[in-house]
């Protein structure tokens, strides 16, 4: 019996969430929520180095999915 996977078939609601929550707070609290998300991510990666298990597949998707959100918050924020 494996772990079984958590995260939900629709990855855009994580990104987008993390966006609107972003969109409320300073840019420098955004930029800390990105570098640790970012982080999150490769932590993620290299444990699926060591246990292929899709639990930290899910995980790393997760991170990338804040990931994006913030950036969208950012990206808002300069008009772009």
């Amino acid at each position: 019996m494996g772990l079984r996977a958590r995260f939900s078939a629709n990855p855009d609601k994580v990104r987008n969430k993390a966006a609107a929550r972003l969109g409320r707070v300073d840019k420098g609290v955004v930029l800390d929520h990105l570098d640790a998300a970012m982080s999150g991510a490769w932590k993620a990666a290299e444990d699926f180095r060591k246990d292929e298990l899709a639990v930290y597949l899910d995980e790393a998707e997760r991170g990338l999915q804040q990931a994006l959100g913030a950036l969208d918050a950012l990206r808002q924020r300069a008009g772009a």
